[in-house]
């Protein structure tokens, strides 16, 4: 998930216009059901990404993207704040594994060992998970129930994802992920929040490997830090956790 990163990085370079375009064209269109837009959009992103070394230093791979607007959200339950208060960032990466055992792992109704920083992390599902790891079923819909733990705070929350298996012909399968939360949440101590928050998660085949692009919006307020220094933790979490999950990956 989110929210480790080096202090005193500074903000990420601005995404190019057509990533953010394309990250909120994602969130806004992917419950749609328009199969050829949608595809059409992978194949943009990941000639973008082709312009990205995803082997280089975080900073390197990591934007700003331009905030969503009402239009964007307006399909899922979210709190009733300004979505101006959000902070916009976004990460490319690599993962070594297909996505295939991406989709195997989302399935799973624990994720705490595939999650740093969190001492639970519990899915529930709307409706039967398993089809879609082989691509019976085109869409899983999950309920999480997040503890998240780190020297910063420690908040409990709700975060709903959607996943969406997404052909292209010109990458193939594709897994497409919106994830949103229906109400702030705040840490026992009353002193931390995570106001609203909205994620984008993509996993594009690359051979035997996948493309990875994490998207997220969010309005963070931990008491100990400013917002600059808050996003850059919840940028580095999102690399971390590729990461994570690769070596988790591995020792299956």
């Amino acid at each position: 998930m989110w929210w480790m990163w080096v202090i005193g990085c500074g903000p990420p370079e601005q995404a190019p216009e057509e990533m953010g375009r394309l990250s909120r064209f994602y969130f806004r269109e992917l419950a749609s059901g328009d199969d050829d837009l949608l595809g059409e959009g992978l194949a943009n992103l990941d000639a973008l990404l082709d312009e990205i070394d995803l082997d280089d230093d975080r900073r390197a791979r990591s934007y700003s993207l331009p905030l969503l607007e009402d239009d964007d959200v307006a399909d899922v339950t979210h709190p009733d704040r300004p979505l101006e208060d959000c902070t916009g960032l976004s990460l490319a990466a690599r993962s070594g594994w297909p996505v295939s055992a991406h989709a195997a792992s989302q399935v799973l109704s624990d994720l705490t060992e595939t999650s740093p920083s969190t001492s639970s992390f519990q899915r529930s599902f709307l409706g039967d998970p398993d089809c879609f790891a082989d691509r019976s079923c085109a869409v899983l819909r999950t309920v999480n129930h997040v503890v998240r733990d780190n020297r910063l705070a420690t908040v409990t929350f709700e975060l709903h994802k959607d996943y969406h298996w997404v052909h292209s012909a010109a990458v193939g399968w594709a897994i497409v992920a919106r994830g949103w939360t229906p109400e702030p949440s705040h840490g026992a101590d009353g002193d931390n929040h995570i106001w609203q928050l909205f994620e984008l998660d993509i996993y594009i085949p690359d051979g035997q490997a996948t493309r990875r692009y994490f998207g997220v919006w969010a309005e963070l307020d931990y008491a100990a830090i400013d917002a600059e220094t808050a996003g850059n933790f919840l940028l580095g979490n999102i690399d971390d956790t590729i990461e994570h999950t690769d070596a988790w990956l591995d020792a299956r």
